[in-house]
C-alpha cells in the first residue's frame, strides 16, 4: 500500500488533507474545525486539543484586580462620602474600601430575613440573594461573630459613619455577600468561556491568553469596582449579559430549545428574577430563536416537544416569583413594589397618557442617555475591537487566510449586538437611567470580540497569534490598571 492511499484511509470521513495534526505526546487528534473550514463552513466546530490553564491565568490578573481596588483611592472626608452614598471603611494600611449605602439593608436583611415581611423595606420584591446570603452567614458566624444584634437598616443610609460601622456589626453578613459577589464575577467568566469556546476551543497558549485577556476585560469595569466589595445586586449586571449570550447562542446553534436546557435555565431564571429583574432579558432573547426552531421543525411530534419545552422555561421561570408573593399575602401585612414606587417601567405608561410623541421622544431620550453613560465605559473595548481589526487588515491576507475563513466569529458577533441591544432596551423601559445601568449594553460586545480573537488567532501562524495574543493582554493590563488607579466611581 503506498504512503498517500495510508494517509487517505486514516483520515476521517470528509476530512481536509491538512486536518490530521500531532499534538505533542497526546495521539494524533482531528482537528475538525480545519476540516470545516476547508469545506467554506463560516462557523466551524473544533475540539481542544489539549488542557491549557485558562482558568489560573485568569485568577491570576483577577486576584491582581481584587488586591488593588483595595488600595485605589478613596474618598477623603465624611461629605464626600455622604455625597457618594458611601461609608469609608479602613482596613490594615493601606487597604480599605467605601462600603456602599445600600450595604447595611442588605446586611440587616441577611441577618433578620424576618425583616423582608417588613413593607418598609425596598427589597421585598427581590429577596432571593438576601435569603442565600442568610443561608451562608448562619454558620459563618460561628467563625467572624457579628459586633451586635442586627439593626433595621433601610436603603440609601447618608450617614458615612454609620454605614462604615455596620462592616463590624454585621461581619458574618458581610462576609457571606463578597462570596456571592465573588461567585457572580467567576461565574461571568466561566460563561463567557462557556460562549466562546462552544465554536472556538482553547487549542494552546496564545488562545488561553487571549480568553484570560477577554475575562479580565469583561470584570475589569465601574460595576466591579464600586460594588466588587460591598454587598449587593448589581454584579449581576455583569453575569445577566453573559449569560444571556451563551443562552442564546445555544439554542441558535442547536436550532431548538432542549428540554434539559429548558429545565437548567429554567431554573436559572426563577432564582436570578426573584433576585434582580434584569434576569427577564435572559428569556426574552430566548423566545424568538427558540419559537422559531419549534415552529420550523418538520415533524409535528417534535414541534409539540419543543413547545412544551417553552412552556416549562416558562413555568419555571415564574414559579418562584409567584409563590414568594404568594407568600407575601398570607404572610405580609402591606406589600412593596420598589420598582413602581420608583416610577420603573411605569413610567412608559404616564408618557402614553401623553400620547404616542411623548413616549417615543422620552423613550428615545433615556435611550441616548443610556449610550452617553455607556460610551467612556467602552474605551478599552473599543481599543480590542481597533487591534482585532488592524489584525484582520494587515495579518491576516499576509498568512493567505481565505475570505470565508476569515469570518468564523461573526454568528458569534451578531448574537453579541442582538443582546446587548436587548439590555439597552430594557434599562430604556426600566427608565432609571444611570451610568451603573448602562454597562451591561457592553459584556455582550465583549464576548463577541473574545470570540472574534480566538478566531482570527487560530488562523495564524505561532508568531502573528503570539503579537495578537500580547495585544489583548496589553488592552486587558491597561483596563485593570485604569480602574484600580481612577477616582470612583463610588456607588
Amino acid at each position: 500500500m503506498r504512503i498517500g492511499e495510508r494517509d487517505a484511509r486514516a483520515r476521517p470521513h470528509g476530512a481536509a488533507p491538512g486536518a490530521i495534526r500531532p499534538i505533542g505526546r497526546r495521539a494524533t487528534t482531528f482537528d475538525a474545525g480545519d476540516a470545516a473550514g476547508a469545506q467554506g463552513e463560516t462557523w466551524p466546530i473544533a475540539r481542544p486539543t489539549a488542557r491549557v490553564p485558562v482558568w489560573p491565568l485568569f485568577l491570576l490578573g483577577f486576584a491582581l484586580l481584587c488586591l488593588g481596588l483595595l488600595i485605589g483611592p478613596r474618598l477623603a472626608t465624611e461629605d464626600e462620602a455622604g455625597y457618594n452614598c458611601v461609608g469609608s471603611v479602613a482596613l490594615t494600611d493601606p487597604f480599605g474600601f467605601e462600603l456602599n449605602c445600600d450595604s447595611p439593608e442588605f446586611m440587616w436583611l441577611a441577618r433578620d430575613p424576618a425583616g423582608l415581611l417588613d413593607h418598609v423595606n425596598s427589597r421585598q420584591s427581590r429577596p432571593a440573594l438576601i435569603l442565600l446570603a442568610a443561608l451562608i452567614a448562619a454558620p459563618l458566624s460561628r467563625i467572624a461573630p457579628p459586633d451586635g444584634p442586627p439593626t433595621p437598616v433601610y436603603q440609601g443610609l447618608y450617614d458615612p459613619a454609620r454605614v462604615a460601622a455596620t462592616f463590624d456589626r454585621d461581619r458574618p453578613a458581610y462576609l457571606a455577600y463578597i462570596l456571592l459577589n465573588f461567585a457572580i464575577v467567576l461565574a461571568s467568566f466561566h460563561m463567557l468561556r462557556r460562549a466562546v469556546e462552544r465554536r472556538h476551543p482553547v487549542r494552546g497558549g496564545a488562545d488561553a491568553i487571549i480568553l484570560a485577556a477577554t475575562g479580565l476585560l469583561l470584570v475589569a469595569n465601574d460595576v466591579t469596582k464600586a460594588f466588587l466589595w460591598s454587598p449587593h445586586t448589581q454584579l449581576f449586571n455583569i453575569l445577566v449579559p453573559v449569560l444571556a449570550v451563551y443562552a442564546t447562542q445555544r439554542v441558535i446553534a442547536d436550532r431548538r430549545l432542549e428540554r434539559s436546557f429548558a429545565l437548567a435555565i429554567g431554573a436559572v431564571l426563577g432564582f436570578g428574577m426573584l433576585a434582580y429583574p434584569a434576569f427577564a432579558v435572559i428569556a426574552v432573547c430566548l423566545l424568538p430563536p427558540a419559537a422559531v426552531g419549534a415552529l420550523c421543525q418538520p415533524l409535528a411530534s417534535a414541534r409539540r416537544r419543543d413547545l412544551a419545552s417553552l412552556g416549562m422555561l416558562a413555568l419555571l421561570s415564574a414559579a418562584p416569583s409567584a409563590l414568594w408573593y404568594a407568600y407575601l399575602h398570607v404572610a405580609a401585612a402591606q406589600i412593596s413594589y420598589a420598582e413602581l414606587n420608583l416610577r420603573e417601567v411605569v413610567w412608559m405608561k404616564d408618557a402614553l397618557a401623553q400620547g404616542l410623541g411623548t413616549l417615543s421622544a422620552q423613550w428615545l431620550d433615556y435611550l441616548g442617555q443610556l449610550l452617553a453613560f455607556a460610551a467612556p465605559q467602552a474605551l478599552a473595548l473599543v481599543a480590542l475591537i481597533a487591534w482585532l481589526a488592524g489584525t484582520l487588515v494587515f495579518a491576516v491576507p499576509r498568512q493567505g487566510v481565505p475570505p470565508a475563513r476569515r469570518t468564523a466569529a461573526w454568528p458569534m458577533v451578531a448574537v453579541g449586538v442582538y443582546v446587548s441591544c436587548a439590555m439597552l432596551g430594557f434599562y430604556t423601559c426600566v427608565g432609571y437611567i444611570v451610568p451603573r445601568l448602562a454597562y451591561p449594553a457592553l459584556p455582550p460586545l465583549i464576548v463577541a470580540a473574545g470570540a472574534a480573537a480566538m478566531a482570527i488567532g487560530q488562523r495564524l501562524p505561532a508568531r502573528p497569534r503570539a503579537i495578537l495574543a500580547a495585544g489583548c493582554v496589553a488592552v486587558a493590563v491597561a483596563q485593570v490598571i485604569f480602574e484600580v488607579v481612577k477616582p470612583g466611581p463610588w456607588s
